[in-house]
């Protein structure tokens, strides 16, 4: 990102989404009965309007998150094909509305995952296969995790394997490193129309949606 964009542009979005996760963990309890809660409840934290940048030679970026929460149950529910649970997109834009970068990272969520959860290691599995990327969230009392699905369906659904005798990555460290460009896949986003993934094989969509973008507009100053 940072081969297009201005330092400040891209710190100011991945501090906006290290915030959101802080609020969110610090509201775990008011959600923590049911993973769609807290999952809704992390979209809304990080959840954030246009927001116009302004550099040091003049040009100007409005950047901007939104949330997304979609249809995660009934016939045909788009999980149960692809091991998503919903997915982080970045995208950048040119003045004329042009695609310069798009990038998403799809994830699959648990709450206080603990032992060997087989059905998890399914799902990161089928994330893997239909979608190429993509991290499962842990969400417990004391901070958001996350862990890479192809870490995750090698090591059987077994945490103590993943995390290897340590913590797993906290979240906000986690969606540094997507906005870093260390993590995701180019050309990934999610068609809520049709609700599908775009640019993958994957066969329909996810049941939330976290979308950043950020577009140059053009320099009225002077």
């Amino acid at each position: 990102m940072r081969d297009i964009l201005p330092d400040a542009v891209v710190d100011s979005i991945r501090d906006r989404i290290v915030a959101g996760v802080t609020m969110a963990e610090e509201g775990y309890e008011f959600s923590a009965g049911d993973e769609d809660a807290v999952t809704g409840a992390l979209g809304q934290s990080v959840l954030q309007r246009p927001v116009v940048f302004q550099s040091d030679d003049g040009s100007q970026w409005a950047w901007f998150i939104r949330y997304y929460k979609l249809r995660g149950r009934g016939k045909g529910a788009p999980e149960k094909h692809t091991g998503a649970d919903g997915i982080f997109q970045i995208h950048v834009q040119s003045e004329s509305g042009a695609v310069i970068r798009m990038k998403g990272l799809p994830f699959q969520s648990k709450k206080n995952w603990r032992g060997t959860n087989t059905k998890l290691a399914e799902q990161a599995s089928d994330l893997l296969s239909s979608c190429g990327d993509g991290i499962v969230i842990d969400f417990t009392p004391s901070g958001y995790y996350a862990a890479h699905v192809e870490s995750v369906a090698y090591a059987k659904g077994k945490r103590s394997d993943v995390a290897k005798g340590k913590r797993l990555p906290k979240l906000a460290i986690t969606l540094s490193e997507f906005v870093e460009c260390r993590l995701g896949k180019d050309g990934l986003y999610y068609d809520p129309e049709t609700e599908r993934f775009i640019d993958t094989d994957a066969p329909s969509a996810v049941t939330h949606v976290f979308d950043t973008g950020v577009r140059r507009v053009r320099n009225t100053v002077g």
